[in-house]
C-alpha cells in the first residue's frame, strides 16, 4: 500500500509542475515569440 506521505509529495510535485508550465506559456505567449518566452525565463526585460 502506498503510503499518504508519498501521494502528498506526488500531488506536490503534479501542481508544481502544471503551475510552472502553465507559467512558462503565459510568459511565452505574451511575449509572442519562443525567442521572446526564453528572454523572459532569462530576466531580460528589456528586449
Amino acid at each position: 500500500m502506498i503510503s499518504s506521505k508519498k501521494i502528498t509529495v506526488t500531488a506536490i510535485l503534479l501542481i508544481a509542475a502544471a503551475f510552472t508550465l502553465t507559467l512558462f506559456l503565459m510568459l511565452r505567449g505574451a511575449r509572442g515569440t519562443e525567442a521572446g518566452g526564453a528572454a523572459a525565463w532569462f530576466g531580460d526585460d528589456d528586449k
